[in-house]
């Protein structure tokens, strides 16, 4: 819909952590509703945050959809069940191998090791833009800009760059000193990488994916949302592989030397005419005088 006004963008401020706390958003004159919203329903869905029903009961209609290129949901009970599902993947704990090959063995594991078992996955969102519209009929919207982060394996990983990370405080653990630990679902790594045992070199790790976000959420007078959908490009989305990233760098440019190449062997006398015949078909549609025609230099009136 074409909003009535021009939208007001502004960026939300990395100190709030609506989605783990799970509590109502500050009273900030300088937030409106619909943004606060926003915000927080960008960290509760793709953050660390526990997610109830109960949770989006407090959001969602009823009758609400949510759609992404993929899928496509259109109850508040199917919505739930998708998130849920995707909130599982972050407690999968997968055994070290160290670990699993002692056990085979009958050897005791080394202390080192610590826990036998290793988190599997970490997902945190970092928000960027938040635009808000109003159309004709007063409906509201918002239009999220954020990335969804993926690392696997926290737990092999440092953070190189502690300065650009983000620590939310842990209501659990108000005296805890692990701000920097990589499963702490209270912390943002700045730059996850890997080190080299032995040494003090590290590398930034090939398994931290981002994928950056557009959120489109649409609300109804009592300030519920009625329609979720996400996009996100498919440029993007094979970026996250390196093997199809590189089959889509080189497959976009073959294809753009295949149409540059084929222009080119057209017979230009065929591709004059046709030029000329497009500047005719515009002239008399739209009804211009005074349109050059081609490369004739000819100025044309109706």
């Amino acid at each position: 819909m074409i909003p009535s006004s021009s939208p007001k963008s502004t960026r939300s401020k990395p100190g709030f952590d609506y989605g783990f706390h799970g509590s109502p958003p500050p009273d900030d004159s300088a937030i409106s509703s619909i943004h606060a919203k926003a915000l927080e329903v960008c960290y509760l869905i793709y953050g660390e945050a526990p997610l109830s029903s109960q949770v989006l009961d407090r959001f969602y209609e009823n009758s609400a959809s949510y759609e992404n290129p993929a899928i496509s949901a259109t109850s508040r009970t199917t919505i739930h069940d998708i998130f849920k599902l995707g909130r599982k993947a972050h407690g999968l704990d997968i055994p070290r191998p160290i670990a699993t090959i002692c056990s085979l063995i009958g050897v005791e594991p080394p202390a080192w090791t610590k826990n036998p078992a290793l988190l599997l996955l970490r997902a945190w969102n970092d928000v960027g833009t938040i635009s808000e519209h109003e159309s004709f009929d007063g409906q509201k919207q918002a239009i999220v800009e954020h990335t969804l982060n993926l690392l696997f394996w926290p737990g092999l990983h440092v953070d190189t760059n502690p300065s650009a990370a983000t620590t939310f405080p842990d209501p659990r653990r108000p005296s805890s000193g692990d701000i920097y630990n990589m499963v702490s679902p209270t912390y943002h790594p700045g730059q996850p990488s890997l080190v080299v045992p032995g040494t003090g070199y590290s590398f930034p790790s090939p398994f931290h994916f981002k994928l950056p976000v557009i959120t489109r959420l649409s609300f109804n007078e009592q300030g519920r949302i009625t329609q979720h959908r996400d996009y996100w490009d498919m440029k993007d989305l094979m970026s996250l592989s390196p093997t199809l990233s590189t089959v889509q760098w080189l497959g976009s440019r073959a294809l753009a030397l295949s149409l540059s190449l084929t222009y080119q062997l057209l017979p230009k006398e065929s591709a004059e005419r046709g030029d000329d015949h497009l500047d005719r078909a515009f002239d008399n549609d739209v009804g211009l005088q005074g349109l050059v025609s081609g490369k004739n230099g000819r100025a044309r009136h109706v």
